[in-house]
């Protein structure tokens, strides 16, 4: 199982920081633009310690509440592997790392799509996954569910790196 034991090691090395501390709540410029003071715009995405032999990234973004039913919010595949962030308010925009392409979400438009939890559910837990991937180009048909891509990246993957960030309304 060497494989299985690189990967552990990576994952440890691999890290994500954003525009919110983890397990915090998000800003809420971050939020879908029809929530009050929403601007649609993705937050900054910055990963180091990528393990040695990555030739792209995927970021997976969804909501786990039990009403949200893994609602993604952003799927990007094929970051090339000099990338190493994601600015804030880049999606849909040359901005993005060249190459990358922006899958549609799950409120079907293409790129980030911010939160907008059911008014009086409670408090929604985004998570951000970032996937170092030895494959450079990774196929995934659009629109996509959670597990499809988690499925779908999970046997390239060298290691993975995540930030949760919280949302209410």
């Amino acid at each position: 199982m060497p494989v299985e034991k690189d990967y552990l090691n990576a994952r440890s090395a691999f890290s994500v920081t954003s525009g919110f501390t983890h397990g915090t709540d998000m800003p809420v410029q971050y939020a879908y633009r029809d929530l009050e003071g929403g601007e649609n715009q993705n937050p900054p995405l910055h990963w180091s310690g990528a393990p040695a032999g990555t030739k792209s990234f995927a970021i997976l973004m969804y909501d786990l509440h039990r009403v949200a039913k893994n609602w993604v919010h952003w799927a990007v595949i094929n970051i090339p592997p000099e990338a190493d962030s994601i600015p804030e308010g880049v999606s849909g925009s040359p901005g993005i790392p060249a190459g990358a392409v922006e899958l549609l979400n799950s409120y079907g438009e293409k790129g980030y799509g911010g939160p907008c939890p059911p008014r009086g559910s409670g408090n929604h837990e985004y998570r951000f996954i970032v996937y170092a991937l030895r494959t450079g180009k990774v196929n995934i048909k659009s629109p996509v569910t959670a597990d499809e891509f988690m499925a779908a990246v999970k046997a390239d993957a060298l290691g993975e790196t995540e930030i949760s960030g919280l949302f209410m309304q």
